[in-house]
């Protein structure tokens, strides 16, 4: 699922964490306005207001929505089915997705900074993914685990020397062509509880920062070929390229993500209500706070997604919503 159930109650909160600590809430998957972790690495600059880390958070969970739906898109034999997904999934990167990172200014339009903020974050992925692998319940788990973060730990490297090479010292580096892992339909998740949890969570897991690293790649591509630099532009997409082909793959494989038709639509109808109840929320938190496009941002999203439930509540209707 894509979200936590939370009430507008809370979500309108607009207490902030004390020193980078999570303030207590309701369980799940989605962090409401008073305990949204603070994912920005050291290069960019703060941003602690409340409408801000509601984008943030907001950016966050998009981005693993885009690969959620894909990812149902990709196994469905339903040719109809998979095109919604897509659509839907297209609607959370290029409109909600974009709309966030551009409003926070998250991503610059200069290379060195983007370079900066991408090699933190994969320092960071291949630090939590290490840390996963220790809590992990199987052998199997555990070696995936370290494997996802060696990969995320070279690719930290690769941006390190992209860094150089943007400065004059040394060449571009090139990425080396990887494997293309393919997805696995499951009938049912292979764990449950905190270890799940850890690797699909959409605000804080190993596919989470995937996900996130899979689009920052791509729009750090997208200024690097605007700035006359197709070295560079060829190095990020290679490295997105790999997070979609084989990370992303890998993690919900090991999860078990990835289940029948009618699952993953009920995990899609499901998502799409705890989306309505958390942009609701933020809009009202964003009120409170003043910032007035923050709130119409959210309060078009909960119209969207809305609309999406509505769509998906619809197909599972045509396919008898029974497995």
């Amino acid at each position: 699922m894509r979200y936590a159930l939370l009430t507008v109650a809370t979500a309108a909160a607009v207490a902030l964490p004390v020193n980078g600590a999570l303030a207590d809430g309701p369980p799940g998957h989605f962090p409401t306005t008073s305990a949204i972790p603070a994912p920005i690495p050291a290069p960019t600059p703060a941003r602690t207001g409340v409408a801000e880390r509601a984008r943030l958070a907001a950016a966050r969970t998009e981005a693993t929505a885009y690969q959620q739906y894909n990812a149902y898109a990709a196994v469905s034999p339903d040719s109809r089915l998979a095109t919604v997904w897509r659509t839907v999934a297209n609607v959370e990167y290029n409109d909600h997705w974009r709309s966030e990172v551009d409003a926070l200014n998250y991503y610059s339009s200069e290379n060195a900074p983007n370079l900066a903020i991408l090699r933190a974050l994969a320092l960071q992925a291949a630090a939590a993914d290490q840390a996963r692998a220790a809590t992990a319940p199987t052998a199997a788990a555990r070696d995936t685990l370290r494997a996802v973060a060696a990969r995320e730990a070279d690719n930290a490297a690769l941006l390190g020397q992209a860094q150089s090479a943007l400065a004059g010292n040394g060449p571009m580096p090139v990425v080396k062509p990887g494997q293309v892992i393919p997805l696995v339909v499951t009938p049912r998740p292979r764990y449950s509880g905190a270890f799940y949890e850890a690797l699909t969570n959409p605000s804080d897991s190993a596919f989470q920062a995937a996900a996130w690293l899979r689009v920052g790649y791509s729009q750090a591509a997208m200024t690097a070929v605007s700035t006359g630099r197709p070295d560079l532009a060829l190095l990020l997409t290679g490295l997105g390229a790999q997070e979609q082909a084989e990370t992303i793959p890998t993690l919900l494989n090991l999860a078990g993500y990835v289940n029948g038709v009618r699952a993953n639509l009920r995990a899609s109808i499901a998502g799409e209500t705890e989306a309505i109840a958390m942009y609701s929320g933020y809009a009202k938190a964003a009120a409170r706070a003043g910032a007035t496009s923050a709130a119409a941002d959210f309060r078009e999203y909960t119209a969207d997604e809305t609309g999406h439930r509505r769509t998906f509540q619809t197909e599972l209707r045509r396919l008898g919503g029974l497995d």
